[in-house]
């Protein structure tokens, strides 16, 4: 599944010397890491990790759009 709003830079810098990871990519980290811990046979698929880190960017933006 390809995302065209990958959220932007996770961790920008003001130099803009190094891009980073994207803000997916870090919310896709972070809910592997809880689907890694939550399971007990140690059969992980990433893609549910990304598919989580796509829902936390929609409702970022939807709240973002409701903020304005």
């Amino acid at each position: 599944m390809s995302n065209s709003n990958d959220g932007g830079r996770a961790f920008p810098t003001q130099l803009g010397q190094c891009d980073g990871m994207s803000l997916r990519d870090w919310f896709a980290g972070q809910a592997l890491q809880a689907l890694i811990a939550r399971n007990e046979d140690g059969n992980v698929n990433v893609s549910v990790a990304y598919k989580v880190a796509d829902a936390m960017l929609l409702a970022r933006e939807t709240t973002a759009r409701e903020v304005r």
